[in-house]
């Protein structure tokens, strides 16, 4: 199957199983209830989250937000960046070089050099 064009899906309980391969245009809203797997990139010129709670963005690797170049940025609008925090004991193992996080025993913002964890600021 290629270039399928579909204008609209919803999908309730109970679920049939939809494959969608090749190249595939959804135009219109892509309404589901559950959850959707995606093996493979989203492209998107936005991604929002309209509804109650907290959206959660998990994996069992590395996330990375990264511009399209080195002279661009990942800006953060109307809010600010809240930091892992973590006490003295839990800081021992588990960072990689160049992580940032707030201490919550020493009350201060650290980062861990590769061999030692530096207090920023």
């Amino acid at each position: 199957m290629s270039n399928l064009r579909v204008d609209n899906i919803r999908t309730y309980s109970p679920i049939v199983p939809l494959s969608l391969k090749s190249d595939t245009k959804i135009t219109g809203s892509l309404e589901t209830t559950g959850d959707v797997y995606i093996n493979g990139a989203i492209t998107a010129s936005s991604l929002q989250a309209d509804t109650a709670g907290v959206p959660l963005i998990e994996s069992s690797n590395n996330i990375e937000l990264k511009a399209a170049s080195q002279s661009n940025v990942v800006y953060i609008e109307n809010t600010g960046l809240q930091l892992g925090s973590y006490t003295n004991e839990q800081t021992q193992s588990i960072f990689s070089v160049g992580t940032t996080y707030f201490n919550t025993s020493t009350n201060k913002f650290m980062g861990f050099n590769g061999t030692s964890h530096i207090v920023l600021g």
